[in-house]
């Protein structure tokens, strides 16, 4: 007699289920992958993080008033960046000295004893200047009213002297690239032969024409410039309205005109662009998507995301600031509203390379991108796994196939043979017999035989 154990039918489908389960576990990971690789978070670095163990405040003086569009991109972007570093915004402080507005020193020296009493009790780690009106004004009426701290101060040109600054001075020098602006706008218009430079009366206005003057001076034979500083508002509006074939209008800025009336100087540069009869180029991102062409301009977005992070590198001791000032420059970036080119029928492709457009037209490619590569990775995922299923069902049925054959030629074997075969489980328990060791023991049937127990 012989003793047989049962076939392990549960390795094979272990054995199927495992490679299955390899089959469905790729594109899983490939769907996982990409939607790592196309979160924008990826891109990203990892902020700083201010270490201290007290609170470090931080005061920021504006020259100019709140409602400047100029603030209103800054602001964001250096919050943003104070956050991420565990600044609170209890810690932040925020002066907007409207010093357009003011117009003699009783004024001046009322507005110092006004944040004398203000910041008392409070102690600055860290003071930030906008515009260098701001900072002058630090260095002589408020230059006793809070205690000897660095400072940062965000200029457009030397609004002070180095042997002036009384406190640890870095400078951020956003210089206005004019020259940039201009060679851009003659590559776009090789024909021109005017240039109207508008400005106000305002100090800095003036400034900045000077500087324009000696600038264009490289053009003076090939190209007639106006300036506008001697004008109203009023009066630069219907200059620009009734400009000959073959200009172009820069602008720059206007806090105040021959009037003396003050302005928002992003108000007046959308007048400008809406009224003027050729394009109009603009040396700041503010006036960008207001109907100015563009120009190799300043970004205070920009602007706002790096003196926050110079901020973090002095006040976490990354920067150790001199006696002496120490400066930093800020590049101009190279930006154009795509619909104001093609209003004006100008060739971009004379554009210097990493120009940045806006209001630029997009495909639906571009506006839904990352909805197409989630669905078709989605697509993809779906066909591998009902191929996957599909390849899973077709082994099984394989496999059910062959243990059919396989337990088929088992039994013709066990009931064919000739000798007495009893089957028993792998834990010794009798299962059953066949005919022959019936007969050898003189029994009727299987059933009728008893088996010892082991």
């Amino acid at each position: 007699m012989t003793d047989l154990q049962a076939p392990p039918q549960k390795q094979n489908i272990r054995s199927i289920q495992a490679a299955a389960f390899r089959l469905l576990y790729l594109p899983h990971m490939l769907v996982l992958f990409c939607v790592f690789l196309s979160s924008p978070a990826h891109a990203q670095a990892q902020p700083q993080v201010l270490g201290s163990s007290h609170p470090k405040r931080i005061l920021v003086l504006y020259s100019y008033r709140y409602a400047l569009p100029a603030y209103q991109k800054f602001n964001p972007t250096f919050i943003s960046v104070m956050q991420n570093a565990g600044v609170k915004n209890s810690d932040l402080f925020f002066e907007y000295l409207d010093i357009s507005n003011i117009r003699d020193k009783e004024h001046r020296q009322a507005l110092a004893d006004i944040l004398r009493h203000k910041y008392a009790d409070i102690n600055i780690d860290l003071i930030i200047t906008i515009h260098a009106p701001a900072m002058l004004f630090l260095l002589h009426e408020a230059k006793d009213v809070f205690r000897p701290v660095p400072t940062i101060t965000y200029i457009m040109q030397e609004g002070f002297k180095r042997e002036d600054a009384e406190h640890r001075t870095l400078q951020l020098f956003a210089g206005l690239d004019v020259r940039g602006t201009l060679e851009a706008a003659l590559e776009l218009f090789p024909k021109t032969r005017r240039v109207v430079f508008i400005s106000g009366t305002f100090q800095i206005d003036m400034e900045t024409e000077r500087e324009a003057k000696r600038i264009f001076s490289d053009w003076e034979n090939k190209l007639q410039f106006e300036y506008t500083s001697n004008l109203s508002v009023k009066e630069m509006l219907e200059l620009v309205a009734s400009l000959p074939p073959q200009s172009i209008v820069i602008y720059w800025n206007v806090l105040s005109d021959s009037t003396g009336q003050t302005f928002i100087p992003t108000d007046v540069g959308k007048m400008v662009a809406m009224t003027a009869n050729a394009p109009v180029f603009c040396l700041y991102d503010t006036l960008i998507g207001l109907g100015a062409v563009g120009g190799s301009l300043q970004s205070y977005e920009v602007g706002g995301t790096r003196t926050g992070n110079l901020a973090l590198d002095i006040l976490s001791g990354r920067i150790s600031l001199t006696e002496q000032n120490e400066q930093f420059v800020l590049d101009p970036v190279p930006m154009f509203d795509w619909e104001q080119l093609e209003r004006w029928g100008a060739d971009k492709s004379k554009l210097p390379g990493g120009s940045i457009f806006v209001n630029c037209p997009q495909s639906v490619l571009d506006n839904y991108k990352w909805y197409i590569v989630s669905s078709f990775m989605i697509l993809i995922t779906q066909s591998l796994l009902i191929l996957g299923l599909l390849i899973h069902k077709h082994r099984r049925r394989l496999a059910e196939e062959s243990l059919r054959q396989a337990e088929g030629k088992y039994r013709n074997i066990f009931e064919g043979a000739l000798e007495g075969i009893y089957e028993t489980s792998p834990a010794g328990k009798s299962l059953t017999t066949n005919s022959a060791l019936v007969k050898m023991l003189g029994y009727d049937s299987p059933e009728d035989m008893i088996f010892p127990v082991v």
